[in-house]
């Protein structure tokens, strides 16, 4: 059996420093090594220089539509939208739709109110 290593971080946002999606005053849990990722798994990514928190809509091969274009997902990449669709800037919005699983930081994978 292989020992993969791994880090579980737990901070309180007290100020929004992770980006608007993050709400404040919340504890949030993610783990930086995970398994294959999947649509409707929550990531922190980053994205124009700040960090960012989104639910994976799509993964590598499936098809969105988007601006009434059909597009796929190229390999290695994550269509995502934020959980406040009326307030969220996402993928809908990015000149580049598809966030790299380069970018990927860390899956979030509980948070307490």
């Amino acid at each position: 059996m292989d020992f993969i290593p791994y880090s579980i971080i737990s901070r309180v946002c007290a100020n929004g420093v992770y980006g608007a999606d993050i709400e404040k005053r919340k504890l949030y849990h993610w783990c930086r090594i995970y398994s294959d990722l999947e649509a409707g798994d929550i990531i922190i990514f980053r994205h124009d220089g700040k960090l960012l928190v989104k639910r994976i809509a799509a993964v590598a091969g499936e098809t969105i539509e988007r601006n009434g274009a059909i597009l796929t997902v190229p390999e290695d990449c994550y269509y995502v939208l934020g959980d406040n669709a009326e307030y969220s800037y996402d993928s809908r919005f990015w000149l580049e739709p598809f966030v790299e699983g380069k970018h990927v930081v860390a899956k979030l994978f509980w948070h307490y109110n």
